[in-house]
């Protein structure tokens, strides 16, 4: 039986081969309908959803461009965090790991 070598290289190939854009915009777009149903409110300036997906060189992101994102997210000392972006990694059968 052989033995198991990681490669350490494995994410910067699998970026740069392109095909993991399509499977990532896919899953978010999973976390970001998960997310929306979680969120206790829009703020007006959002219009319909403060969640947007972004990509670019270094990935791709879901963002939370209400400008009161990170107290939803974090809460404040006046509102409890409802982490909608981060309970809705968990509810699309994702592994949310924090550091």
């Amino acid at each position: 039986m052989g033995l198991y070598v990681p490669n350490p290289n494995f994410e910067n190939e699998l970026s740069e081969d392109g095909d993991l854009d399509e499977p990532l915009v896919d899953a978010a777009e999973s976390v970001k309908g998960e997310a929306e149903g979680i969120v206790h409110r829009i703020m007006p300036r959002t219009a319909t959803s403060a969640f947007e997906i972004q990509t670019d060189d270094d990935g791709v992101f879901l963002v939370n461009t209400d400008y009161g994102g990170h107290i939803a997210e974090f809460g404040s000392a006046n509102s409890p965090p409802y982490a909608p972006l981060r309970r809705g990694v968990m509810a699309a059968g994702l592994r949310l790991e924090e550091n």
